[in-house]
């Protein structure tokens, strides 16, 4: 989580203790650029093998 502070300066990390989780989703341009049309084909494989092990 240290990682996240000063990464942008309109967001905010509070840390908490509970058991809860949070969805949480990517924004970006509706023609994206060629990196991050590799960066989602490459999270949607993770996402997707790590369903398969569930």
């Amino acid at each position: 989580m240290q990682d996240l502070y000063g990464c942008n300066p309109m967001m905010k990390v509070i840390p908490v203790e509970w058991e809860h989780v949070m969805p949480v989703g990517i924004l970006y341009y509706p023609e994206p650029t060629e990196e991050v049309d590799r960066f989602l084909t490459v999270t949607k494989e993770v996402l997707n093998s790590k369903k398969d092990r569930l």
